[in-house]
């Protein structure tokens, strides 16, 4: 049976993936970040985040993740079925105690909850003598399954392993290639530092990184242009006479401000959309709207920004820096 047109993107883009990956690790060693990166981050940095979690405790990557996938789309729901909340759908009045207590607003909690549970289904196979339970993939399903009491049909989780890998897969090439660190490395600096430097402001707005790359490809070559049509400045081609005023004013002379800018635009803009586009911001295939929304150019101009999204990920990748 051929595969989907949405499995092949997906094989698609972990293959490249795997190459973007190995040359970040030979640029140099980059750690994936252990802490919750917030409710509002992008898919792949969440499955990054979770993926980092079960590896510690020696569990596939992906196990979480895939709970995840069927139990909530990969969103820490607010509220749910009876009094099911979360990632993994936990229910209050069976899981609010103890070392979970709280765990409606810790996903860190549910995150170990999930991770008790699946270490608990496996030990109980190997206590059955079932030493290489969960070794194959083809074991995850039921292993997922176990650990969500059952109440799952293994056919469902297998079809979002791909998902799954693929979410895991960008996220921490994202994460390990984006290791920038201290301020602006200046203007004469190579532009994948600065592009490096870009994605980890916006990472840690819980922004995709490409984005900033994207929009200052197009608007200055990736430069701090001192000069240009009118009064435009700097890497984004803000206007002087409309944004040199607080909290941007300086914005020509200081390039933290001017990634500020770009940032508060883009959040603006997904909150903006978020109401009645609950994904809004997760497919990268749209990431070029998104800047287009904050860099308003005339329309026949909109479609630049999506056609450098490969180049900014490629300069992501090789400005990574080792983080010690």
């Amino acid at each position: 049976m051929p595969l989907s047109s949405r499995c092949v993107r997906l094989v698609a883009g972990i293959l490249l993936l795997g190459t973007a990956s190995s040359t970040a690790l030979a640029a140099g060693p980059c750690a994936v970040p252990t802490t919750y990166p917030g409710d509002a981050a992008t898919r792949p940095a969440i499955a990054a985040w979770m993926a980092a979690g079960a590896e510690t405790a020696g569990l596939p990557s992906e196990l979480p993740v895939l709970a995840a996938l069927v139990e909530s789309g990969l969103n820490n729901v607010r509220g749910g079925d009876r009094d099911s909340v979360g990632f993994f759908q936990m229910r209050t009045a069976l899981w609010d105690k103890d070392g979970y207590a709280g765990f409606a607003t810790d996903p860190a909690k549910q995150l170990k909850w999930f991770i008790d549970r699946a270490i608990a289904a496996r030990n109980d196979h190997f206590a059955r003598r079932d030493g290489t339970f969960g070794e194959d993939e083809s074991d995850w399903g039921r292993w997922v399954s176990e650990a969500l009491d059952g109440g799952h049909h293994r056919r469902r989780l297998g079809l979002v392993l791909l998902e799954a890998k693929f979410l895991v897969a960008i996220g921490k090439a994202r994460a390990t290639t984006w290791a920038f660190e201290g301020p602006y490395p200046g203007d004469d600096a190579p532009r994948a530092r600065i592009a490096a430097w870009m994605a980890t402001r916006a990472i840690a707005a819980g922004l995709p990184g490409e984005l900033p790359i994207m929009a200052a490809l197009v608007e200055s070559g990736l430069t701090n242009a001192s000069s240009g049509d009118r009064d435009v400045r700097g890497f984004f081609g803000m206007r002087v006479s409309i944004w040199n005023v607080p909290p941007y004013e300086g914005f020509p002379d200081n390039p933290e401000l001017q990634v500020k800018w770009f940032i508060d635009q883009a959040r603006a803009v997904r909150e903006r959309n978020l109401a009645a586009d609950p994904f809004f911001g997760q497919d990268p295939g749209k990431f070029g709207d998104w800047i287009a929304d904050v860099e308003r150019p005339a329309e026949e101009f909109r479609g630049r920004y999506q056609l450098r999204l490969s180049e900014a990920r490629g300069l992501m990748v090789s400005g990574c820096r080792p983080t010690n």
